[in-house]
Parts: structure tokens; sequence; C-alpha cells
């Protein structure tokens, strides 16, 4: 290690300069300039070329649509647990075979679980009133038996 009279190098921060990195020549819409870089002309490549601008952004927004209506099929509605079943199956399959993109399906994901809970409870509320009757039948014809037993060792 060095001493504070012997070191070679200044024990004070070294601070490099920043070299300012060449920016494009003209102005945003805001009249403020643009900080893209330059091509060798001067100017960024969209200033340079701006009839670029509208058609690359068509280009982009073509590859960006979220639906072909020529791709949708009808489905019939989930009124069940099954129904949700068959409909994460078949996404499934869609996406695997790459006929639906990951977005869409991981859009689907969190509203079919929705569906698949809600549909759950009311099926198990449905399962529980069935029980509920069935053991109430059951009960009334245990009393019936045993009046009619009752009955039938009195005589």
């Amino acid at each position: 290690m060095c001493s504070e009279n012997s070191c070679p190098v200044s024990r004070e921060r070294i601070v490099k300069p920043k070299t300012a990195k060449p920016k494009c020549k003209a102005l945003n819409k805001d009249g403020k300039p643009c900080g893209a870089a330059p091509t060798d002309g001067g100017l960024c490549f969209f200033h340079a070329h701006p009839n670029k601008v509208a058609e690359l952004g068509r280009k982009g927004g073509q590859k960006n649509r979220h639906v072909q209506s020529e791709t949708l099929t009808s489905l019939p509605p989930i009124r069940s647990v099954s129904d949700v079943r068959e409909r994460t199956a078949h996404l499934l399959d869609e996406l695997l075979a790459g006929r639906l993109h990951p977005r869409l399906a991981h859009g689907a994901a969190p509203l079919l679980n929705v569906l698949l809970r809600a549909n759950t409870a009311a099926e198990n509320a449905a399962l529980r009133d069935e029980l509920n009757n069935l053991r109430a039948e059951f009960q009334a014809a245990k009393e019936t038996l045993e009046r009619t037993r009752a009955a039938i060792t009195s005589r």
C-alpha cells in the first residue's frame, strides 16, 4: 500500500471528463432537439427518412393485431366445471399448435380460473341441497317405517 507522500496517484477521486455523444441536428415535434444518435448525414434515421416513419409504424401495427376475425369461432357458453375443463384443454391444444397467441392464453387463464371456482361453488351448493333433500326424504321414510313397525307390533 502506498503512503501519503510516496503514492504516485493522488488520493482524490479521479473524474473522467464526459464526452458528449453526438445527437441528431433536427428538432422534434415539441421544438426541442432530437436526442437520437445521428447517421453520417448528421440526422437520425427517422429525420433523414421521414417517409419511413409511417411505413414502419404501419408494419408494426399490423404485427400487433390482437384478434383476426376470420379465425374467431363461436363457442358455447361455459355452464359447468366440465365445460371449463373442456375449454381449457381446447385453449391448450390451440396454443401448442401455434394457432393461439401466448398473450391470449395468458389472459384467458385467470378468467377460466374464476369460472372454474364459480362453477365449482355452484355445483357444490347444488349437491349440498340435493344431499339435504335426500337426508330429509330418508328421515321421513325412516319415521314412516318406524310408525309402521310400531303399528304392526301393537296389534
